[in-house]
Parts: C-alpha cells; sequence; structure tokens
C-alpha cells in the first residue's frame, strides 16, 4: 500500500523524506490557489428544510477549525459555484436541468457544521466530465481564510483546503490524503500501520 502511496506523490513531486503521517498532515495543509478571493465575503445562509432535502453535519478538524467555509461539491471542482441537476422526462431522457448554488456555512467554534441542501439525495448531478453522480455521492470540501482560527493552535489558518469523500461526518488532513489518492478506509489503516 505504501508504494500506491509514492507513486502518487511522485506524480505530484512531493518529497520522499517525510514519514506517511506526516504526508497525510501536508495533503491537508496545502492551499489552492487563491480560494480566500472565491469566498472573501461568504456569510452562513439560514436555510428551511424538509425531510426530503439532504443535510449534512460533522466537523472540520486540523485541530478544530472555528470560521472555515464548507460546502458540498456537488460538482466536484473544489470551488463554491452554481452546479446543474438533471430533469428527466417520462421516458427518462434528459429534459433539461435546474441550476443551484453549492450550499455553504462556517463551521462553529469547535468546527462543528451542518448543510442542508435545497436538493434530495437522490437527484442527479451533472458533472463538467459530463457524467452524472447523485446528490448523496458529493464530497465535502473545507475552505480557510483570513477569518478561519485553528483552535488547536489559536492562530489564523488561510489558505488550506482539505476534502472528505461523500458520507462522511469529519474532514480532516486524512480524509483529503484518501480523497485525492483515492484510497479506503482499509487502505489507509495499512498505509499508517
Amino acid at each position: 500500500m505504501e508504494n500506491l502511496l509514492l507513486k502518487y506523490l511522485y506524480r505530484k513531486r512531493f518529497d520522499y523524506s517525510l514519514s506517511p503521517m506526516s504526508l497525510a498532515l501536508l495533503a491537508g495543509c496545502g492551499g489552492s490557489e487563491k480560494t480566500t478571493s472565491l469566498v472573501e465575503d461568504v456569510t452562513p445562509a439560514i436555510q428551511n428544510y424538509d425531510e426530503e432535502n439532504f443535510v449534512v453535519s460533522g466537523n472540520a478538524v486540523k485541530g478544530p477549525l472555528e470560521n472555515a467555509i464548507v460546502f458540498i461539491d456537488y460538482n466536484n471542482d473544489g470551488l463554491i459555484n452554481k452546479f446543474r441537476v438533471i430533469k428527466s422526462d417520462e421516458a427518462g431522457d434528459i429534459a433539461g436541468w435546474t441550476e443551484y448554488t453549492e450550499p455553504f456555512v462556517r463551521t462553529d467554534v469547535y468546527g462543528a457544521f451542518e448543510i442542508v441542501s435545497e436538493i434530495g439525495t437522490t437527484e442527479k448531478i451533472y458533472l463538467s466530465d459530463e457524467t452524472t453522480q447523485k446528490g448523496s455521492e458529493a464530497r465535502l470540501v473545507t475552505i480557510t481564510d483570513e477569518k478561519t482560527i485553528d483552535r488547536s493552535s489559536d492562530e489564523f489558518l488561510p489558505d488550506v483546503m482539505l476534502t472528505a469523500p461523500a458520507g462522511s461526518t469529519v474532514i480532516t488532513p486524512i480524509t483529503t490524503l484518501m480523497q485525492i489518492g483515492d484510497f479506503t478506509s482499509e487502505e489507509m489503516v495499512a498505509i499508517f500501520d
């Protein structure tokens, strides 16, 4: 399993002298390109919801991340933006789509969040690579900016992007490594064993 990780890291040009644990921590520490400018004035939205809407809750952790932005990345591009829900006709063919903005919130002092989506878990989402996925298959993304505080050090922590696979209740550097390297939880255990 470690060979798979090394092959992946070679493609990404990481330093091989780091231990697997250091690599896992670094996987979540690298910022994305200018993420703070994309979310500079983002504030949490209060939304009404019912039983059919998709609700995701959990914690963003690299230490608890306070005031980090967490969103459901329906179109898998790492940005808070619009996505398309496919509408089908009676024959099951694509008859158009409806656009929505990806739902987001800011975390509390403990890194906790709850996101309420306007769409259901079985809705088909159109992806940029021209494939589709169900709403429940969308990954979670955390972006930090100049307002985000890592509560383990009480320091501001801008420009970090963490991800987690669909169904996760935590977003951490480890879940980011799992998402980027397409590793299962069993494979991660083998890497760190």
